[in-house]
């Protein structure tokens, strides 16, 4: 299945950014902190158009309502990708 463009993983949670949708599904290595929407609106673009990421926050999640970001946003891509796969 392709992945669309800002695909909404849920009721109430921010479309997930294309780039990061296709490391989910590719089932690459996703840092926690990438799951987090304020670091989703963090891309910015340079004088030339071409997309950037500013500098990322340091340091591990420790926050538990972080975490459910987190997750709700990995499992929502999942889902919606695989929604036969859910029950499992």
């Amino acid at each position: 299945m392709a992945v669309g463009v800002g695909l909404a993983v849920g009721e109430g949670l921010l479309p997930v950014p294309p780039k990061l949708q296709q490391k989910i599904v590719k089932l690459d290595f996703v840092e926690m902190r990438e799951l987090l929407p304020e670091t989703w609106q963090r891309e910015e673009e340079d004088a030339a158009g071409r997309p950037f990421w500013p500098k990322k926050p340091a340091g591990p999640i420790t926050d538990i309502l972080q975490w459910v970001q987190c997750f709700a946003a990995l499992a929502g891509v999942l889902s919606k990708t695989y929604p036969s796969m859910v029950p499992e």
